[in-house]
C-alpha cells in the first residue's frame, strides 16, 4: 500500500500545518518553540526542580494531542 506524498513535495508545509493547527497555550516559565516537526519546550526558574515541574505539566497537553493524532 502506498499513501502519503513525495518527500519535499511542496505540498508539505501546507497540509502539515493543517494537521498540526493545534495551538498549544504558553505559561510561565515555561515557553515552546516549534519549526515544521519539531517541538521544544523551555523552563526557566528558581530551581531545577521547579523547572522540571513545570515542563511536566506542559507535557499533559502534548501527550493528550499526540494520542488523538
Amino acid at each position: 500500500m502506498h499513501t502519503g506524498i513525495p518527500q519535499g513535495s511542496l505540498l508539505s508545509p501546507i497540509l502539515y500545518l493543517f494537521y498540526n493547527a493545534n495551538p498549544q497555550e504558553e505559561e510561565p516559565p515555561v515557553r515552546k518553540f516549534g519549526y515544521i516537526d519539531d517541538t521544544n519546550m523551555l523552563a526557566t526558574g528558581d530551581s531545577e526542580e521547579a523547572n522540571c515541574q513545570a515542563l511536566a505539566r506542559a507535557m499533559e497537553p502534548s501527550f493528550t494531542w499526540a494520542s488523538r493524532h
